[in-house]
This record gives C-alpha cells, sequence and structure tokens, in this order.
C-alpha cells in the first residue's frame, strides 16, 4: 500500500522551495516612485522559484500580525488537491476507509483509489460506503483498476458557526432521546439515536475539513465567519471534543438498546438516582453550547464547576447498584451507563475550556 499526495496549483509552496531552504529572509530597501508610490524589488531568484514574470500579477494581502504577503495571482485561483492510494491484495477496508476520510478532512479535492491489477467488489464497497459518510462527495471515475472520488462541497456554504449549532442540537436531541428511551422503555428510539450518530459525525468531519481549509486560506476563512486564521487550531480542538461526546451519547443509547432487549429492570429508587446525574450532564451540555455560541467564558467556567457534582452523584449511583441491585449483568449495564454518561460530562467540561482558550486567542 503506497499514498501519495498532490497539491495541484499550490505546488510552487511545496515542490519548488528556494534551492537553499535556509534563505528564508531577504533584506530590501523600500523605494519611492516618481508618483509617491511605495515600492522594493523582489530577489531574482525567489521569484523565478514562485513563477513570477515580468507583465505577470501578484495578489497582495495585509496579514493579521501587520506583515504583506505576495501570492502570484494564477497560485490563488481554486486548485485541485489530490491524494492516491495505491492498494494490493493485502490493503484492508478499514485502512482505506481512514485514508480516504483523513484526505477528506486535510482538505483534499480528489480522493485516488487505485491498483497495479484490479481493485476487489469487496474493497469497491467499501471505498463508496466511506465516501457515503462525507458530505459532499461523489465517484468522479470507476473503473476496474481505480476509484475517484471528488469533494464536490463548497467551503463557503457552510460557515463554521452554523455547522456548530447542527452539530450541537443534534447531539443535544440525542443525549435527551437516549434518556427518554430508557424512561419510557423505547427500544427503536435508542436505536434512532444510534443512528443520528453517523449524521452527527458526517457533521464534523465537514466541520474540520473547513477548518483546515480555512487555516490555509484567510479569504476562505472569513467567508466562513472566521476573524483570525490562529482561531482555527482551537476550534480544531473544540471539534474533535465535541465528536468525542457525540460518541459517548451513542453509547449510552447502545447501552439502553441491551437494557430494553433483555427486559431488565430496577428499583425506583436507583432510577431516581440516575435521572438526577442525567439532568446535570444535560444542563452541562446544553450550557456548554451556549457559552461557545455566546462567547460567555463565565458561562462556561459554571459548567466546568459542576463536574464535582458530577463525581459525587457518580459515588452515590455506583452505591445504588452495589446495594439494591442482585442480577450480575443488570450490574454491569447500569454501571456501563453510568461511565458513559460521566465521559460526556467531562467532555461538556473540555468544550468549555475550550470556549475559554479561544475567546483568549481571539484577544490577543
Amino acid at each position: 500500500m503506497y499514498a501519495k499526495i498532490d497539491d495541484g496549483n499550490m505546488s510552487f509552496t511545496r515542490k519548488n522551495r528556494l534551492k537553499n531552504e535556509e534563505k528564508v529572509l531577504e533584506s530590501r530597501k523600500v523605494q519611492v516612485s516618481a508618483g509617491g508610490s511605495f515600492f522594493v524589488v523582489l530577489p531574482k531568484e525567489w521569484s523565478k522559484n514562485i513563477g513570477l514574470k515580468r507583465g505577470g500579477r501578484v495578489n497582495v494581502f495585509l496579514e493579521e500580525d501587520g506583515s504583506i504577503r505576495l501570492v502570484p495571482a494564477e497560485a490563488a485561483k481554486e486548485y485541485q488537491k489530490a491524494a492516491t492510494l495505491l492498494v494490493d491484495e493485502k490493503t484492508t477496508p478499514r485502512s482505506v476507509d481512514l485514508f480516504i476520510k483523513a484526505n477528506y478532512m486535510s482538505g483534499c479535492n480528489i480522493i485516488n483509489i487505485e491498483s497495479k491489477k484490479r481493485i476487489e467488489p469487496e474493497l469497491k464497497k467499501a471505498i463508496k460506503a466511506s465516501a457515503s459518510e462525507l458530505i459532499g462527495v461523489e465517484t468522479a471515475e470507476e473503473t476496474s483498476d481505480k476509484l475517484s472520488l471528488r469533494a464536490i462541497v463548497d467551503p463557503t456554504g457552510f460557515p463554521f458557526n452554523s455547522l456548530f449549532r447542527r452539530v450541537s442540537s443534534l447531539s443535544l436531541s440525542m443525549f435527551n432521546d437516549s434518556v427518554r428511551s430508557l424512561r419510557e422503555n423505547d427500544f427503536e428510539l435508542a436505536c434512532d439515536v444510534v443512528d443520528r450518530a453517523n449524521e452527527a459525525m458526517k457533521l464534523y468531519r465537514l466541520m474540520v475539513r473547513q477548518l483546515m481549509l480555512a487555516h490555509s486560506d484567510r479569504i476562505i476563512a472569513k467567508n466562513l465567519g472566521i476573524e483570525h486564521t490562529n482561531e482555527c487550531i482551537t476550534l480544531a480542538i473544540l471539534a474533535r471534543d465535541v465528536s468525542r461526546l457525540i460518541y459517548h451519547v451513542s453509547n449510552i443509547a447502545n447501552q439502553v438498546k441491551e437494557i430494553l432487549r433483555v427486559g431488565i429492570t430496577f428499583n425506583e429508587k436507583l432510577m431516581g438516582l440516575l435521572f438526577k446525574i442525567f439532568a446535570t450532564t444535560r444542563w452541562m451540555v446544553e450550557n456548554t453550547y451556549k457559552a461557545f455560541m455566546e462567547r460567555d467564558v463565565e458561562l462556561a467556567s459554571q459548567v466546568m464547576n459542576r463536574m464535582k457534582e458530577i463525581r459525587d452523584l457518580d459515588e452515590e449511583v455506583t452505591a445504588g447498584i452495589f446495594e439494591t441491585v442482585e442480577d450480575i449483568h443488570t450490574a454491569i449495564r447500569l454501571t456501563a451507563i453510568l461511565r458513559e454518561v460521566r465521559r460526556v460530562a467531562g467532555h461538556a467540561v473540555a468544550v468549555a475550556d475550550d470556549t475559554i482558550f479561544n475567546e483568549t486567542v481571539r484577544h490577543h
């Protein structure tokens, strides 16, 4: 299995680096034309290496730190970033799935899966299944030995805050319905929650892709509503924490499914303790999202402070399980739910911490 990445029209930044890579700084005197315009002479070798020619045009950007960046106009046009994976009989569907999703999230437009012989039908099915878990990806070309995927999603069509609202609303509804399915013994609702996790993960992958594109292009960043490109790092951390929160909410629903499938029952007192920790966790999830959207550092701090309450309730519920539940299988399922709820609360705290960190970055 072999992989390569090609940055297409952006190749001047990676393929044609300065021959002497250590020579990255030149001092030039600012001159003034007869008309009063300022100009500087660009280093000859640098100009050649990035493809500048006499009469050519450059785009000029004023950076956030006060520096000025020049980019050849041709390079500023839309480019195709491609990734290629050469597969063989030893290649597993899992490794191909990881390759496709990682390159989609990194901002690739084209993802090629190729073989020197032919791609096995089962592997092709796996490739198409992976593509179905990504927003805006279609099959661009298919032969016996090659399958090309193309990302057709317009990055500017999905502002980051809009994506975050969708993900946060979806994950909160998943948590609420997981609790409701347990309270109302609704097996189908628990199954529905698990299914919704797939949609939430699609949105997460798109969020990361948007952030990667925004980090490399200030214009895209502005169109996505990201004021400072250095926010992309903290927002990527936040997206990751939200994805982990969703994962553990899905696990709660899976545990509820098993409890309902085998008909496990438990006493009213224990049920009351469980729903108490559910309520506290729900408050934390709802308000950690609200804190981020409203840039409310104080509310984020309140979310973090509620973690002690979760720990205390965790001890109380655990003690209740050992005191009142005689069946070992019931005890295992209940402690598994409790563990996942605690982890959901923990990731709500992580999102709150990300909010505080992001506001710090924004103000520096």
